[in-house]
């Protein structure tokens, strides 16, 4: 094996193994020789034995499975499943084997399972800045203020170091700036991502990264106390310079049609600005959605078609401008369904997860008539969007027109409540 004669290590550890002479570190040895003699079904056998799923074995073996797996690319849910499983056969022989917590902490990042992310990353290495930054954002879901904290500091002092030796490492200067936001120091997050878009102009990441600065900025202030009005009017501006980093990102849609959507100054104020990028030629793609999707909602079809189309052909793989389009396109007065279907199939087939897409095409469904589709997707989209009055008015007209009576005028019932608790509380439904 130290010489990197892959054969003859792989023929005299089976003579030894025949023999009964071997433990499992040489039976690892093993292993890694058949892999490095592409003899994947040999490979196979000895990793059943040294790493079972049904227990713990050798950790080595175990660590290497979950780590094939992940380093596949496309892990499936068994393939997760999987890797949580080798991990924790891992951490059962050995509890504070750094990289085992640290990628099984990922995975439960990744699923939102906070505890047990925190419980994982708290033993990850400390020098890899990534796993700190994700210990301190699970610290603070699960309300370790004080745990959060120190992580970030820590990755702080490590990554700004990093990126002080070296101005072109990118990441430790992304990671410095994250952790800035977590303890809330807004202005020098700015600075530091700011200081990485000089060095290198061209840097996606870094705009993007300051665009999520800036929106977790905003979203800061709307929580302060102080008045509504000046609230507004400061989050739209740090809205307004995240639209200049990173336009497509779909969270400043949502913030900017939140501010646009009202009727008063600031709204007015705030069309005025997506009217100018169009004509400073800036951010064109999603100042034409904006407005297209604002002047949808306020029955403006012919501007909103204009504003829509122009968006299509300006992005035309971005997923909402699509559905957008899609859904403006099935409730016009002569909707023109085809092409609306045409194009939310285009999207659900790259995001077949997503319940707002398919509560589009539930949409597109009614129009056609075909009422058994509209049910099934619409059943999908009221796992998210329970509380939206316009999925419960499709399930209703879904459901009548199925001869389903009695579900039906559950779902109207349902509708009417949550619009009255909307005019109640002085707000409009949420647009989709």
């Amino acid at each position: 094996m130290n010489a990197e004669n892959w054969h003859l290590a792989k023929l005299c550890f089976e003579r030894a193994r025949q023999l009964g002479v071997v433990s499992n570190q040489d039976l690892f040895s093993l292993a890694k020789a058949t892999a490095l003699t592409r003899d994947e079904l040999r490979t196979v056998a000895v990793l059943a034995q040294l790493a079972p799923d049904d227990r713990s074995v050798y950790a080595p073996a175990h660590m290497w499975q979950a780590v094939s797996l992940l380093q596949d690319g496309h892990c499936s849910a068994d393939d997760l499943i999987s890797v949580e499983l080798h991990l924790r056969h891992v951490l059962s022989l050995a509890p504070t084997h750094e990289m085992a917590n640290a990628l099984l902490g990922e995975l439960y990042f990744q699923q939102e399972f906070w505890d047990g992310a925190v419980n994982c990353l708290s033993f990850a290495p400390r020098s890899q800045t990534k796993y700190g930054v994700l210990l301190s954002k699970a610290c603070v879901q699960t309300g370790r203020r004080a745990q959060a904290e120190f992580a970030a500091l820590t990755v702080i002092r490590i990554s700004s170091d990093a990126a002080g030796r070296d101005p072109m490492d990118h990441e430790s200067r992304r990671h410095w700036a994250e952790m800035l936001v977590v303890l809330e120091r807004f202005p020098e997050a700015v600075d530091v991502l700011a200081e990485g878009i000089r060095i290198e102009e061209d840097d996606q990441e870094n705009h993007n990264a300051l665009a999520r600065t800036y929106l977790s900025w905003s979203d800061k202030l709307m929580e302060d106390t102080g008045p509504l009005e000046i609230r507004r009017i400061n989050s739209f501006r740090l809205i307004a310079k995240a639209m200049e980093h990173n336009p497509d990102n779909p969270w400043l849609f949502n913030r900017m049609m939140e501010v646009i959507s009202f009727e008063d100054d600031l709204a007015a104020e705030a069309r005025e600005f997506l009217r100018q990028n169009l004509a400073r030629g800036h951010a064109i793609g999603m100042s034409h959605l904006l407005l297209g999707t604002f002047l949808e909602k306020t029955k403006d079809s012919a501007q909103a078609d204009f504003h829509f189309e122009q968006a299509s052909r300006l992005m035309p793989t971005a997923a909402i401008v699509a559905n957008n389009f899609a859904w403006h396109l099935a409730h016009q007065p002569n909707p023109d369904l085809n092409r609306a279907f045409s194009l939310i199939q285009t999207v659900i087939a790259k995001h077949p997860d997503n319940a707002a897409y398919i509560d589009t095409r539930a949409n597109i469904y009614l129009g056609m008539k075909k009422w058994s589709l509209a049910l099934a997707d619409f059943q999908i989209s009221l796992t998210k969007y329970s509380h939206e009055p316009s999925v419960h008015d499709g399930l209703a007209r879904a459901y009548s027109e199925l001869q389903m009576t009695d579900l039906a005028k559950t779902h109207e019932k349902t509708a009417k409540r949550l619009k009255d608790g909307a005019q109640k509380d002085g707000l409009r439904a949420k647009p989709e």
